[in-house]
């Protein structure tokens, strides 16, 4: 008897091969591409990190030659540069963030880190200070060795109490700064009448009034909840609050006489975390205290910084300023350039070797923790600033 299902072809054996072999090919294939896209990740990975630098642009020879150190070359490799020129890097690329922690890092494996680079900086500058050294002036510069340039100097106005315009204060990137001493006996009425000339409505202070036993600065300013009146200038003392970093002191001044109608408040800020001639101990409580003052009411006026000299604390902090609001809007960053600016506006800014490393050191700090941080009562204001 014939099977019913005898007419049906059996499944042939030579397809099986196919049906394996098929599939299998696709996975070597995908694994294989998989292997070849990690590798290349890696080895680009391996690069060295400054050919990743987007744009880099060089400053004219004659401005600012002895600004950039020359061991500084190697991060910047595939560029051709003189020895004389300095280098603006743009601080929006990551691979400059990267390149800037490498440096400072190999920097520091040094005995004195940034010490060439300090060296480099140019010092006292061929600039006239000829009012400084005027007899009558000679009285009110706490420092024999540093005196104010003519051209960059801060001329205060004759008034019904001096007609003397000196005071020992420097104009610095363009007004936007005013670099003083510290007040002493025989400048706290300039100072005060400074302050109201030019509707200054921030001090920053970064000396205490006694360090070491030495007399810094004297208080010039009256106890809380006093007024007391310098020269012309009324100041009142209206309020006082503690913090970690800073004392925050609030002013109220005004002027006797035909303006006695008007009257502004004043901020004043005292950092109490800076020794003389060195530097914080931590480089976020700069920050801290930097990003408090960025909150304040926006302003037009010239921000009054001061230590005991006016040039080694008050130069480093303008310096971390400059530098910091750079890298917010994406701007190029030259530490070097920076202070050799500063210093042709007031001598000696940026006085020591530690206070150039301890600049590099709050940039890399900026960098690992973020620009800033907001204080919950500014998130509005920081919203509508950059919206």
């Amino acid at each position: 008897m014939t099977n019913a299902f005898s007419h049906f072809p059996e499944p042939s054996t030579q397809n099986i091969p196919v049906l394996v072999i098929v599939p299998l090919l696709l996975v070597i294939l995908l694994i294989i591409g998989l292997v070849t896209v990690i590798w290349f990740w890696k080895f680009r990975g391996k690069r060295p990190i400054a050919k990743h630098v987007e744009k880099i642009r060089k400053i004219p020879e004659n401005k600012c030659a002895e600004a950039v150190p020359e061991d500084t070359a190697h991060l910047y490799e595939e560029t051709q540069l003189n020895e004389n020129e300095s280098i603006y890097v743009n601080m929006a690329s990551t691979s400059f963030k990267l390149n800037l922690q490498k440096y400072v890092s190999e920097k520091k494996q040094e005995v004195e880190p940034f010490n060439d680079e300090f060296l480099r900086l140019p010092k006292t500058l061929p600039l006239p200070y000829t009012e400084a050294t005027k007899p009558e002036n000679a009285k009110k510069n706490r420092y024999k060795t540093i005196l104010p340039y003519d051209h960059s100097r801060v001329r205060l106005q004759p008034d019904e109490i001096s007609s003397s315009d000196y005071i020992n204060a420097n104009f610095i990137s363009n007004q936007r700064y005013i670099a003083c001493q510290g007040p002493t006996q025989n400048t706290v009425k300039d100072f005060w009448r400074m302050v109201w000339q030019l509707k200054c409505n921030t001090i920053v202070m970064l000396t205490d009034i006694m360090e070491n036993g030495k007399i810094k600065c004297v208080q010039y300013w009256p106890d809380e909840e006093h007024t007391e009146l310098f020269g012309s200038i009324e100041v009142t003392h209206s309020n006082t609050s503690y913090h970690s970093t800073h004392i925050h002191r609030t002013f109220i001044i005004s002027k006797t006489g035909v303006h006695q109608n008007e009257r502004w408040t004043i901020d004043h800020f005292y950092f109490n975390k800076w020794p003389d001639h060195g530097i914080p101990r931590h480089t976020e409580y700069i920050l801290e205290f930097r990003n408090i003052l960025r909150f304040r009411e926006a302003t037009t006026s010239s921000l009054v910084v001061h230590c005991s000299a006016g040039v080694g604390r008050t130069g480093t902090y303008i310096c971390i300023d400059i530098l910091l609001n750079e890298m917010l809007t994406g701007e190029s960053v030259d530490v070097l350039a920076c202070v050799t600016k500063l210093r042709e506006e007031r001598m000696h800014m940026v006085q020591k070797r530690i206070q150039l490393e301890f600049i590099y050191d709050v940039l890399v700090e900026n960098i690992l923790t973020g620009d800033y941080d907001i204080d919950v009562n500014n998130i509005p204001k920081e919203f509508s600033r950059i919206t």
